[in-house]
């Protein structure tokens, strides 16, 4: 059937044949455009080398994404494994694999893998962490995680739909037989008394912030020290770069903890939207892009200055811009360059950023230097999120509405903010806690709370 077209002449907009030279309606001429038209009546010249390289470089960017990464290695992982199996149970490409070679290959993930869960058997009398001879595996969380990695990545391959089993098509990971097998995994960990390992139990406390940052100042002044013994010892100029990284580390640690930040946040902050308040009373920053926020536009937020504080984002911040433009000469008044940006053994800036898992790796690195790290008699494993879990419950027991704290973190939700929180009435007062039985504000509507945004530009920043 031939297609139809909308008239383009005012007031006529009727109904007419692409094919046909006139349009019936009102009898006006169609206009032809061809490819020399839109060139300005010139040969146009299609540069498919050049949009294949922006293709290849859009694609690239998505993929060494961290969560892509991720995607990747474990069906890779899937890959091998179906590949790999004795005779009756190999596949010769993972487009021949059923929803039961998932559910196989992520038995022997749970099997073989590094998972630290003990999922105590009922018989068991002695539970303590590990040690009792109860198998280990992986939670049912990191389970559900992996199901979900591999289900996306079939549908990325074309395998579009829920498993049909009557005629072997669809995505073998979105299948009921997978979603059974993650249920029961859930139910047996629960029955055995794992608890889930939420985000509120790595909760980085305001007690051990302030020990880990003095701790850290302490260091920034060892290293400070030593340089200037090899400096006298050697006549040579001071080396001060690792004194550097040691209050860049401080000043990311405070801000991120004060401000519930992400650490993917941090790491794309640029100068430009990054400044000190008049007498340094906050630190305002502003991002383009985030976990929440993918399609443009920008964000505000900002820390205030705590006097008297060892935790004060705002010193550890000054401390570290005045020694990296005093030292190593960083122009911190050009517009575009990276606020947490690496830099070479001379303290030269290299315009690359400081990765969040860069910084979680030096962050529990700390922890084991100082003898802070108590994972092996808690259980608890803290990384750098823990940070922005330990802010928001701060807030939430020196009194902070619910509603100011899902401003300052950027949560939609009551139940999302809670998670980072606690539930317990005893810990975080009864008003959390009836907001998430509700589900409801309120004592605070959408409107209001979109109300105290406008108002309060910076949110906890001082007014400037």
């Amino acid at each position: 059937m031939p297609r139809l077209v909308a008239c383009p002449v005012l007031g006529c907009s009727g109904a007419n044949f692409l094919d046909f030279r006139y349009y019936q309606w009102c009898g006006t001429a169609r206009k032809v455009v061809s490819l020399q038209m839109q060139a300005g009546h010139q040969q146009a010249k299609i540069d498919d080398i050049a949009i294949l390289q922006r293709r290849q470089q859009l694609v690239t960017a998505m993929a060494i994404k961290s969560h892509s990464v991720a995607k990747d290695k474990e069906f890779e992982a899937f890959e091998i494994f179906v590949y790999s199996r004795s005779a009756g149970f190999q596949r010769c490409s993972v487009f021949q694999a059923t929803p039961a070679d998932v559910v196989d290959f992520i038995i022997y993930r749970d099997m073989t893998g590094e998972g630290r869960t003990v999922v105590h058997q009922m018989s068991c009398m002695n539970r303590p962490r590990s040690g009792c001879g109860c198998p280990v595996g992986l939670s049912a969380e990191s389970i559900r995680g992996l199901a979900s990695k591999l289900k996306t990545r079939f549908y990325e391959l074309g395998c579009c739909g829920a498993w049909n089993a009557s005629d072997g098509s669809g995505n073998p990971a979105d299948s009921g037989l997978v979603s059974m097998m993650v249920r029961a995994i859930r139910e047996e960990q629960a029955k055995a008394g794992v608890n889930i390992m939420s985000a509120r139990r790595k909760a980085l406390l305001p007690q051990k912030l302030e020990l880990l940052l003095s701790k850290l100042c302490a260091r920034a002044d060892e290293l400070y020290e030593q340089a200037h013994q090899r400096s006298n010892q050697l006549g040579i100029a001071v080396d001060l770069a690792p004194v550097l990284r040691v209050m860049q580390d401080a000043a990311w640690f405070a801000v991120q903890f004060r401000a519930l930040n992400r650490g993917s946040e941090l790491q794309n902050l640029r100068t430009g939207g990054t400044f000190i308040g008049p007498n340094a009373c906050c630190i305002g920053f502003q991002f383009t892009f985030s976990k929440v926020m993918r399609a443009g536009g920008s964000m505000e937020f900002g820390v205030q200055q705590r006097p008297g504080d060892p935790t004060c984002p705002v010193l550890h911040f000054k401390k570290y811009v005045a020694l990296s433009s005093s030292v190593f000469h960083w122009n911190w008044d050009i517009d575009g360059a990276l606020v947490f940006d690496s830099f070479d053994k001379f303290g030269a800036r290299t315009n690359t950023p400081v990765t969040a898992g860069a910084m979680n790796q030096r962050f529990q690195t700390y922890l084991k230097l100082f003898g802070m790290d108590d994972s092996e008699t808690s259980g608890i494993l803290e990384s750098l999120h823990g940070l922005r879990a330990g802010g928001a419950l701060e807030l939430a027991l020196a009194g902070e509405s619910l509603t100011d704290i899902m401003l300052q973190g950027f949560w939609k939700r009551p139940s999302t903010a809670l998670h980072y929180i606690g539930l317990l009435s005893r810990v975080v007062g009864d008003e959390f806690v009836e907001a998430l039985q509700a589900q409801k504000w309120s004592w605070a509507s959408q409107n209001e709370i979109a109300q105290h945004e406008q108002n309060s530009k910076w949110k906890h920043a001082a007014a400037l």
